[in-house]
This record gives structure tokens, sequence and C-alpha cells, in this order.
């Protein structure tokens, strides 16, 4: 039985939203985090994510040449490490770019 939350979710089209959403990242642990989105349970949750990405527009507007580049996804790699895997050297060379990247966005 679809409860009212499912029956509003779809409603509003709200998996469009996030397929859309996640179309749009370049990254894929940015479309990972799209396409995990779910609503908020609180105004207070909503407003807050509103100012973030309100913030984050903004930053945007202002500086178009934000360093974002050289990020990868180091998920898996860092998944090995924790079980105590032996990385290889692409992952150590997706890790230092990742790192690098990270320096860069934060001297930004």
């Amino acid at each position: 039985m679809e409860t009212l939350q499912t029956k509003s979710i779809n409603k509003l089209e709200f998996p469009k939203i996030i397929n859309r959403l996640a179309g749009c990242c370049t990254f894929q642990v940015g479309k990972d985090l799209a396409a995990n989105l779910k609503p908020f349970e609180t105004l207070a949750e909503a407003v807050r994510a509103q100012q973030e990405t309100s913030e984050a527009k903004e930053i945007l507007r202002l500086f178009p040449a934000l360093p974002l580049g050289g990020m990868r996804d180091i998920r898996i790699a860092l998944h090995k490490v924790e079980i105590g895997g032996i990385l290889v050297p692409s992952e150590l060379l997706d890790i230092a770019s990742t790192l690098r990247a990270g320096r860069i966005l934060k001297k930004f």
C-alpha cells in the first residue's frame, strides 16, 4: 500500500527531479549523492539546504573559475585501505590528485 508521503513524492515527480539533478553532475561522487537525495523531514532542514544552495550559487557567480578539477572518486581505494588492502600506484595517484585539488580549493 502506498503511503501518503510516497504519493506526494510521486505526485511532485521527485524521482524525475533527482534523476535530472544527477544527470547534471560531472563527478561520480556528486552523481551518487544527488541520486540518493531524499525529501527533508523538517522545514528547518529544507531552509538550511536552500541557504547552502544560495551560497554555492553566489560563489559560482562571483568566482566562475572556481578550481574544482583534479578530484577523483577514491571511495573504493579508501575501502580497500580500511580492510587492510594494498593500493596500486594508480590508486595512490588518484588519492594524491584529490588531496591536491582539496588543498587548492581550500586556498581559493
